[in-house]
């Protein structure tokens, strides 16, 4: 298991907590980052278990979440398209990141 992997599955269980505690927007914003790191991973199950969190547990919460857990959902929802299409582009690595500025100088 990854340092990745085990951050995501901490957001999760973070988002849920506050989710429970009634911290509407501590718990999307939690779902947001898990949903950035399962999408920078080109990670299918990663985003549909943040589709799965966000769906039920949010929508009931007032017109300002359901636009952002709308907003949360539809990211996902392309990531997970352009992964299956094979649009995705596969994970960046430090030595991308270096060409990518050593093309910009």
């Amino acid at each position: 298991m990854t340092v990745a992997d085990l951050e995501f599955r901490a957001l999760l269980q973070e988002a849920q907590a506050a989710n429970d505690r009634g911290q509407t927007k501590q718990a999307i914003s939690k779902l947001w980052r898990a949903a950035t790191l399962a999408a920078y991973d080109n990670d299918e199950k990663a985003l549909e278990s943040v589709l799965r969190l966000a769906a039920p547990g949010f929508n009931d919460k007032g017109v300002g979440v359901r636009e952002d857990t709308r907003a949360l959902s539809a990211y996902c929802e392309i990531c997970l398209e352009e992964i299956r299409s094979g649009v995705a582009k596969r994970k960046r690595t430090l030595a991308d990141l270096f060409s990518i500025s050593r093309k910009g100088r």
